[in-house]
């Protein structure tokens, strides 16, 4: 029988062992476990998950995944995958039946993980992760955090089968985290109860990104990034389009660099192709996050032109290259899309427009051009608002505080 949190460490009449199967300290008798559950360990584009793990550095992290990959990027000692864990054929079985029917994980799923390293809590990183966890919670009697990030509180609610899910999940588990006041509002119209959802900013470290105000080059175009997955909520076949317009305008003025794949690959290609904008462009596919970081140093300014995508999937906060392209210095041109005005200072880091305005798009882009004595002072605003309100190892201990409170 599962021992409840609160007798979980130091009990008189039955003391917790002091090392675990794998012959090491159990790290309970040391921190606090949290089990963290995610999909996959790691996708590159979602390293902002694997900061949040690093700097709550109070809590000793345990990740439960479907599958590993990158881990070699985003080193973590006690990570498992679902096809490593004992009996993984009966689980891996058990879990497929329950998911079909439940969209739950078997409850005993992960019993050997919880036995060995007796976590505190749990923290489920998407709102289907979050579902697929409560049966695992409800058993153990171990409390559930669930961050909600994107396509979980726009695509996903629309979709018929997650809805009682979602009702299930905002019922049982104990709290939920928004990356901004907007993603917020989206989880309570939902049906989450205000007091459970609250707003926790994902963090970056800006003592790992270099800061350089932005000047006028001395010879060559202004240099504009665009970062992101080629899916339509980003957004980019717009400021592709915006781009394009004024390098036939002004050729050889500017230049774009666009780091990422995906789906809409081929349009974004036969776009430029079609409006003969290829030799302003360099395309550099899926990169590692240093050199997202290296390529945003280059650049002098950033553009991020999300939009609500027809499936009705949004960012649901914001893009987090946003908030680390503020912390090298750069200006943002972005849309006033979901809570992007909750992660730049408009009007003074950040130009923000309607989404899928091209001409506004175009206009600000020209401005900017025109305009580069007011790129330094706009990066040095951006900046400062990371540091303020993003840095992850502050973020790392209001997340703590999050965890000791639902604990208690």
């Amino acid at each position: 029988m599962s021992r409840k949190p609160e007798l979980q460490m130091y009990q008189a009449n039955k003391p917790t062992p002091l090392f675990t199967s794998r012959g090491r300290v159990r790290p309970s008798v040391l921190r606090p476990v949290v089990l963290h559950a995610v999909r996959e360990y790691l996708p590159l584009t979602e390293n902002w998950i694997y900061e949040q793990i690093r700097q709550a550095s109070g809590f000793f992290p345990v990740v439960v995944c479907d599958q590993k990959s990158n881990d070699r990027a985003f080193p973590l000692g006690d990570v498992f995958a679902n096809s490593e864990l004992r009996f993984a054929r009966a689980h891996h079985l058990l879990n497929q039946l329950h998911r079909k029917v439940l969209y739950a994980n078997w409850p005993g799923s992960y019993g050997g993980v919880v036995s060995t390293y007796q976590p505190r809590l749990i923290h489920a990183h998407f709102g289907d992760r979050g579902v697929l966890m409560l049966g695992t919670a409800k058993r153990h009697k171990i409390p559930l955090v669930t961050t909600f990030y994107g396509y979980d509180v726009s695509k996903m609610p629309l979709e018929a089968k997650w809805q009682p899910r979602l009702r299930w999940l905002f019922e049982e588990g104990d709290m939920f985290l928004a990356e901004g006041p907007a993603m917020r509002r989206r989880l309570i119209a939902l049906g989450c109860p205000e007091e459970k959802a609250h707003v926790h900013h994902l963090g970056v470290d800006p003592r790992r990104i270099l800061f350089s105000p932005r000047q006028a080059p001395a010879a060559g175009p202004m240099r504009v990034l665009m970062a992101a997955s080629f899916r339509e909520k980003k957004g980019l076949i717009y400021g592709l389009e915006a781009f394009a317009r004024l390098a036939q305008r002004r050729r050889g003025q500017v230049q774009l660099t666009i780091i990422g794949d995906g789906p809409l690959k081929e349009e974004l290609r036969a776009l430029a192709s079609e409006m003969k904008v290829m030799p302003f462009i360099r395309w550099l596919g899926y990169q590692p996050h240093d050199v997202f970081l290296r390529e945003a140093s280059a650049c002098h300014l950033f553009m991020a032109p999300s939009v609500v995508a027809s499936d009705g999937d949004t960012e649901g906060g914001a893009p987090v290259s946003i908030i680390e392209a503020q912390a090298t210095g750069l200006p943002v041109l972005a849309t006033t899309h979901a809570d992007i005005p909750e992660v730049t200072l408009p009007g003074v880091s950040a130009f923000l427009v309607p989404e899928r305005d091209v001409d506004a798009l175009e206009e600000r882009l020209e401005y900017m051009l025109d305009h580069p004595e007011i790129w330094a002072a706009m990066g040095m605003a951006g900046r400062a608002h990371v540091q303020k309100e993003f840095d992850s190892f502050n973020q790392g201990k209001r997340l703590e505080a999050l965890y000791r409170q639902i604990m208690r």
